[in-house]
């Protein structure tokens, strides 16, 4: 197996999200496939789930290979997958009456091993696109596919796999077309995807932005353990090359929920900093133990994990870890050998020089000498959590700072009106957990925060 191969045999087993039929079938319906004429094109086949839906709509006759390959034609970087969903194609038309030789021919036909991003259609263009585009983070893909991805792929859709994927079929999707891509919300909400949704807002009509609720069989993961949090917040979206009136896209976050889009006024982010605490690295490289009695006291900073969060009480248990504080100077000769030691299992991401730097800069962020609120980011609820003088959060959990008053402002975040509010909103996961993030917690509508708290803030 060469490097390549390897890399891209590494991004199919991340990409951990496939597609129900029922959410497959929406997608068809919202671009009338197969009444709309021309060719359907699914970008990143998978095991062909779309393909196979996309096929079973269609009136072929016996062993009509030309016509089928006319009508629907599907690519897949990841050599087994692609055989696989030659093989599915295959028994599905033999089911249907084809000969063995017309239905292996029609696999063959319609399913391409090429990489749509690194190897794409070059002019050609389609007159329908449905997809389910992999998510996998820019940090996660391997190196030698980064590199080559790099070279073809604007900089402005580099930050998550899916990205590349929405810049290049908006390309390819011919006038007058329409596409239907199951999507993560990322990068409908994120700052820094802003440059990619003003790019596609400026090609493409968009007719629906629509999330995903949980409960709808949409998770079907290749590596996943049963009733963990998944990692995708999925959205149906249904664009048009043509122009007309839609929902807006452009720089700015596009709403997804009606309240958050009709909210006016001052929100939450207009009083207080909402950050989300850095993240670390594996435990037991910067993160470490208290008792460590083997490292000197004035390197360590005490830190919240998740462990230190009492499960239903809105408060903290006592402290079991502490960061390693570093700055540009060389540190301590023990913080040195246990760096020497431990930092080999840092993650790629993480990785800084000088080596004894952390993944994550926090001391001129999060500011130490005042208290402030600690938000778990997945919870069945809102939790403002006392966060003490001196105390540093980590691994990406959210921190309010800069208030003059946190126990006023925990004592709002949990009025009935908040809580409910941010039901509604927060992405729903399994299980009736939430996703809390920065972005949500800044819009919260704020107008009705205490007035002695606003003076004082």
């Amino acid at each position: 197996m060469t490097d390549m191969e390897g890399a891209i045999d590494r991004i199919h087993s991340h990409t951990a999200v496939f597609t129900c039929d029922d959410v497959i079938d929406r997608l068809l319906d919202q671009v009338e496939w197969p009444s709309r004429k021309g060719r359907l094109l699914d970008p990143g086949a998978g095991h062909g789930d779309v393909l196979l839906r996309a096929i079973a709509r269609l009136d072929l006759a016996k062993d009509d290979v030309d016509l089928l390959a006319a009508r629907v034609e599907g690519w897949e970087f990841h050599p087994q997958a692609a055989a696989i969903t030659r093989t599915r194609i295959a028994d599905a038309l033999q089911q249907r009456g084809w000969t063995t030789v017309a239905a292996s021919a029609a696999g063959k036909a319609v399913v391409f091993e090429r990489d749509f991003l690194l190897d794409g259609p070059a002019m050609r263009t389609f007159d329908v696109i449905v997809g389910n585009p992999p998510y996998i983070h820019r940090s996660r893909i391997p190196g030698d596919y980064r590199v080559k991805m790099d070279r073809v792929v604007p900089r402005y859709a580099r930050h998550d796999m899916m990205h590349p994927y929405l810049e290049a079929c908006s390309r390819h999707l011919a006038p007058g077309g329409c596409m239907a891509m199951v999507t993560s919300d990322r990068w409908l909400i994120n700052e820094n995807t802003a440059a990619l949704r003003e790019v596609l807002g400026s090609r493409l009509t968009f007719d629906v932005v629509e999330r995903l609720g949980v409960d709808n069989p949409f998770y079907v993961p290749k590596t996943r353990r049963r009733n963990s949090p998944p990692r995708v917040h999925p959205v149906i979206v249904v664009a048009r090359n043509a122009a007309g009136r839609g929902i807006r896209v452009d720089a700015a976050p596009v709403p997804l929920d009606d309240a958050r889009a009709s909210a006016q006024g001052p929100v939450l982010a207009d009083h207080v900093k909402v950050m989300v605490a850095p993240w670390m690295g594996a435990d037991g490289i910067f993160v470490v133990r208290r008792d460590r009695t083997d490292l000197p006291d004035e390197v360590l900073i005490p830190c919240v994990v998740t462990g230190d969060i009492h499960p239903t009480e809105d408060r903290l248990l006592p402290l079991s870890c502490a960061v390693i504080r570093t700055g540009f100077e060389t540190p301590h000769p023990l913080v040195m050998e246990h760096l020497r030691q431990e930092l080999p299992r840092m993650a790629p991401r993480g990785r800084r020089t000088p080596a004894w730097l952390p993944p994550t800069s926090f001391a001129h962020k999060l500011p130490l000498k005042r208290p402030g609120l600690l938000i778990p980011r997945i919870a069945r609820r809102l939790r403002p959590i006392h966060l003490p003088v001196g105390v540093m959060p980590v691994n990406s959990n959210l921190v309010i700072t800069d208030c003059d008053d946190p126990a006023a402002l925990a004592a709002w975040l949990n009025d009935p009106a908040q809580q409910e509010w941010i039901a509604r909103n927060a992405p729903p996961l399994e299980g009736g957990y939430l996703s809390i993030t920065t972005t949500l917690l800044r819009r919260m509508p704020a107008h009705d925060l205490p007035s002695k708290w606003k003076e004082a803030a």
